[in-house]
Parts: C-alpha cells; sequence; structure tokens
C-alpha cells in the first residue's frame, strides 16, 4: 500500500511539473476560447484565470493524496488490529473461577474480552491464570485459560 502511495504521489507529481508549462486557456481549442468568451478577457484577466485553474487543479491533487494517505493508514490499523487479534499473550486481572454467558475477561495488557458464547463452567478459584488467545478464523477466537478448557471470545476493547 505505501508503494501505491508512493507511485500515486510520483505519478502526480509528474503530470503537476509537466502541466505547470501549460496554462488552461493555451490548452483550448479556438472552438472553446470562442464558447467560453475566453478571446474577450485582457492579458491581465487570463493572467488570472490561469492562476485560478492552477489553484483548483493543486488543491485537488493535494486532496486526492491526502485521500491516499488516509486510506494507506486505515488499511495500516486494519492490519494491526488483525495481526494482534492472531494472538494474544497475557493474564486475567484477578480471580476467575469459571464462565457463563456474556462473561467478561480483563487482560493485564489492557484488552477486554467477552465470552461469545452461552455455555457455562465452573472450576475451583484460580488468581491471574495465564491466557492465551488465538483466531479461529469465521469462528472468532479461542481463549485458551490455563487450568480451563477453550471458550469462544469476541474482543470488547
Amino acid at each position: 500500500m505505501k508503494r501505491l502511495l508512493a507511485l500515486v504521489t510520483l505519478i502526480l507529481s509528474c503530470t503537476v511539473a509537466a502541466a505547470a508549462d501549460l496554462t488552461f486557456t493555451s490548452t483550448l481549442t479556438p472552438e472553446e476560447r470562442s464558447a467560453a468568451g475566453v478571446d474577450g478577457l485582457t492579458p491581465a484577466q487570463l493572467a488570472r484565470l490561469d492562476a485560478l485553474v492552477h489553484r483548483y487543479k493543486n488543491a485537488e491533487v493535494t486532496r486526492e493524496v491526502e485521500v491516499a494517505r488516509e486510506e494507506t493508514k486505515q488499511e495500516a490499523r486494519r492490519r494491526v488490529m488483525k495481526e494482534e487479534a492472531l494472538y494474544v499473550e497475557s493474564r486475567i486481572v484477578g480471580e476467575i473461577t469459571g464462565w457463563k454467558g456474556g462473561t467478561m475477561f480483563r487482560l493485564e495488557n489492557g484488552e477486554i474480552w467477552q465470552q461469545s458464547n452461552q455455555e457455562s463452567y465452573y472450576y475451583g478459584r484460580v488468581k491471574n491464570p495465564k491466557v492465551v488467545i488465538k483466531e479461529a478464523g469465521l469462528s472468532g477466537n479461542w481463549m485458551f485459560i490455563e487450568g480451563f478448557p477453550p471458550l469462544r471470545v469476541r474482543r470488547i476493547q
């Protein structure tokens, strides 16, 4: 994606540089000049019109580059979120005795995960158990809590 952004920026820069020698009004055919009423303008008015068109074109290029940059940033954020969701290793904060539908788990790394099914499981008290969370493809994520059976979870925070 960064390569694509660099390529778009390079192409746009070259296009702008190549077009810098041309003014808008110099690119018009005689028919277009006549139809637009450009023939009746003074040299100062033509220069002002060309400057306004140049400003507009630069604003468009800048806007397109900013859109491309924002898309690149969003893609990077999505990739990071996906990579984080693939494998998480932490500990549950506090004691756990089990879970029942919708139980939330706060991890030492600051993430909060919630049970995504209605299963119940009870066990003795375990303090700050180790946790591993792995992505399970289309079926969400699996949480493996030390001393407990695996359960399906989704990330809340």
